[in-house]
């Protein structure tokens, strides 16, 4: 499929969108049940608009194989959130139970981070951690533990 990105020429419009919808829909079709749809920046974005795509009555993807939930790390910059996402969500909320982790404030993604998490249902969690638009490397890190917690509780309901 075409490579879901922001045209060069500056604009405010991403290509590729409903192509990656389209290929993400048959690819769902033909596995197994996913527990869980994870991405981190644009993917997270991504993995937004599917979990809004499979709410609506017209999404042909059986109920049994929609995701428990989704994780979102490290969610893109505020420019693409706001061009991207709100056009399709319009007031509404994703209900699907997700997941946010992210960067602290000096994250230049900080912002957009946190306009991913309110269009999602009031439940959805939230987590920073102090590695900026990485995801943290360090396997001691507190936020693994923090993380595998939130995924489990989110399986478990």
């Amino acid at each position: 499929p075409s490579p879901w990105q922001a045209k060069a020429d500056g604009s405010k419009e991403y290509l590729g969108l409903s192509e990656s919808l389209a290929f993400l829909q048959k690819y769902l079709q033909e596995q197994p049940r996913f527990d869980v749809i994870a991405g981190h920046s644009n993917g997270a974005l991504l993995a937004s608009i599917l979990a809004l795509y499979m709410e609506r009555d017209d999404w042909q993807l059986p109920k049994d194989k929609h995701p428990v939930g989704i994780a979102c790390f490290n969610g893109p910059n505020s420019y693409e959130t706001e061009v991207t996402l709100a056009p399709l969500v319009k007031n509404k909320t994703i209900q699907m139970p997700s997941l946010h982790v992210f960067g602290g404030p000096t994250d230049h993604t900080y912002e957009g981070s946190q306009k991913l998490a309110r269009v999602h249902h009031p439940s959805a969690q939230t987590m920073e951690h102090s590695a900026g638009h990485l995801f943290p490397t360090d396997k001691d890190d507190a936020v693994y533990p923090a993380i595998a917690k939130a995924l489990q509780d989110m399986l478990s309901k």
